[in-house]
């Protein structure tokens, strides 16, 4: 009651602090940030929290992502990528004190978020650490004033939130064959698993510049984890026995460096494959998150289709990769990816200075509306329509369509990279800077 006297003197208005509940078996105390159970104590981010208490008190009903990013950041500019990693954080944390592998949260595609488990009253928050929460009261106050005031100062807007999620990096894979003949596949396999996996809202997917940084490198899993600040690895090898080409991934725990997944896949020219969607699909479950329907992520079941196309996106002949696009398409016309490597190609010689922005990109809209008209979920469609969009000065298009790029995958380095290019050139230098932030989390080895 002292205290409460000394904040009106101030005239500091204090909000009163929500009490403490049980989620499950799970005892949640916001005040401090702390959530306890069978397994231990833990500390969540001051957003995350926030986050659990508004899923708390929609009563087992489903929250929007609109409403929890309306609630929780209070008009703040935020993308997609804050919301999702409290999301994360928080199956991640509660399942880890509860001692569980069930997650607590259910996800409603294109609907929001569900607490599934119970909530009920708790016991008070222990004495001794209420204790200490009150004898910092003044400092926290003072702290929290001052963030105020340099916030006011840095911008009239407020800042984007740039809060990193935990990350995943697929190495490339080995090329196990005698005669070292395999190299594309490997490279081109981890490749598609990195365009796959960016489709997981929770989880950030290192770029391919960062990651193949490592190839042919003497490094071990936890320096290769540092280095990218990661949580998991995926690795892998690829080999041939006469027609088939054999796959191996495993799933690596950077933490202890522990095999936590891992299995072998076979392709045959003339069968069904679908290796790299089914690799994806397992991760995802492993992790207990959503990847969406791979399927609609515009890829291929027709082996001869997949090893032209990786031949292709492997290769730095411009006339070599002409050739194997047409095979890819030859075999599988509505191999959605194989149709943006073909405008992707016009894109890159058009930065070479052969041709004009209007000239290439009469010639690659086609190729992009087919692969769109196939398949909406193709960020790499919606950046490359974005880039020719900025060399024609069509901004507020191409802002459009790199927010729809990320969207899709929040992950996609290139997008990130063009968007915050975009925003430098139309005059919002602060949330350009801070976009380019998080390139360096999702490429920390190309900065």
């Amino acid at each position: 009651m002292k205290t409460a006297s000394l904040e009106q003197n101030r005239g500091i208005s204090v909000p009163p602090e929500p009490a403490a509940f049980r989620l499950g078996e799970v005892d949640v105390f916001p005040g401090s940030g702390q959530v306890s159970g069978p397994d231990g104590t833990r500390q969540l981010d001051p957003k995350v929290m926030e986050v659990l208490l508004r899923m708390a008190a929609a009563g087992g009903e489903v929250v929007t992502r609109e409403t929890l990013m309306a609630d929780v950041w209070e008009g703040l500019v935020v993308s997609d990528f804050a919301l999702s990693r409290c999301i994360y954080q928080l199956r991640k944390t509660l399942g880890r004190v509860a001692g569980t592998k069930e997650s607590p949260i259910e996800t409603l595609p294109k609907r929001g978020y569900r607490l599934i488990w119970p909530v009920s009253e708790s016991a008070e928050l222990p004495a001794a650490r209420r204790t200490i929460r009150w004898s910092l009261f003044w400092v926290m106050t003072v702290v929290l004033l001052m963030v105020a005031v340099f916030t006011a100062w840095l911008a009239k807007d407020p800042p984007v939130d740039a809060t990193s999620r935990p990350a995943i990096a697929v190495m490339p894979f080995k090329d196990l064959t005698r005669a070292g003949d395999l190299g594309y596949f490997g490279d081109g396999i981890a490749t598609a698993l990195q365009t796959e996996l960016g489709h997981i809202t929770e989880i950030d997917v290192i770029a391919r510049s960062s990651s193949f940084y490592f190839s042919g490198r003497q490094a071990s899993v936890e320096e290769i984890g540092a280095a990218l600040d990661v949580a998991y690895l995926l690795e892998g090898s690829v080999n041939s026995e006469e027609e088939s080409v054999q796959i191996t991934a495993a799933l690596v725990d950077v933490a202890d460096g522990r095999q936590v997944w891992a299995q072998t896949f076979v392709g045959v020219a003339g069968q069904s494959f679908t290796a790299q969607q089914d690799i994806a699909v397992q991760i995802a479950g492993y992790l207990d998150v959503s990847l969406g329907d791979p399927r609609k992520h515009g890829g291929t079941t027709n082996f001869k289709a997949l090893e032209a196309y990786l031949r292709a996106i492997d290769s730095e002949d411009m006339d070599l990769m002409d050739f194997y696009i047409d095979q890819a398409l030859a075999h599988d016309p509505e191999y959605a990816h194989a149709l943006v490597a073909r405008a992707f190609a016009i894109y890159i010689r058009l930065w070479r200075g052969d041709g004009s922005p209007e000239h290439s990109w009469a010639e690659a809209k086609p190729f992009l509306a087919r692969a769109l008209e196939i398949t909406d979920e193709l960020p790499g469609a919606h950046v490359l329509i974005a880039g020719f969009q900025i060399l024609r000065e069509e901004y507020g298009p191409a802002e459009a369509a790199l927010e729809r790029a990320l969207e899709i995958n929040p992950s996609h380095a290139w997008a990130v990279v063009q968007l915050s290019r975009l925003m430098a050139r139309t005059g919002r230098l602060q949330e350009a800077v801070i976009l380019a932030g998080h390139t360096v989390r999702l490429d920390p080895l190309n900065a």
